[in-house]
């Protein structure tokens, strides 16, 4: 917000409303990425926690084709993990959150060079 109150003194209004406008489209779409990220980590995690589960309950169970089966979806939980990405090229994890922040303050060193 400093370089809108720099424009503002300046007396470029148009510059201040368009700045306005990037930093807040770029805060909200930030916003929507966290949230959805937070939630593909919790989906993994969850995951996570159920195959546990299933392999404490294959260990205690003595059926053989509950333990068969019980052994068939703890393998396709940990051998395909459920991963929220888009068509491969990105991986809905914490690591993308580091990425969104780089880039935003990428868009905001462009907009204090702008300035001057």
């Amino acid at each position: 917000m400093c370089v809108a109150c720099i424009v503002v003194k300046e007396g470029h209004k148009e510059y201040f409303i368009f700045i306005t406008i990037l930093l807040s489209s770029t805060a909200w779409a930030i916003v929507r990425a966290l949230v959805r990220i937070n939630r593909a980590v919790e989906i993994t995690n969850e995951e996570k926690r159920v195959a546990r589960c299933l392999k404490r309950h294959q260990l205690a169970e003595t059926r053989k084709q509950c333990k068969q089966e019980l052994g068939q979806i703890f393998d396709t939980l940990t051998h395909h993990p459920c991963e929220i990405c888009l068509n491969g090229y990105i991986k809905f994890d914490n690591s993308l959150v580091l990425g969104i922040f780089r880039q935003a303050f990428t868009q905001f060193i462009v907009l204090m060079q702008l300035q001057n």
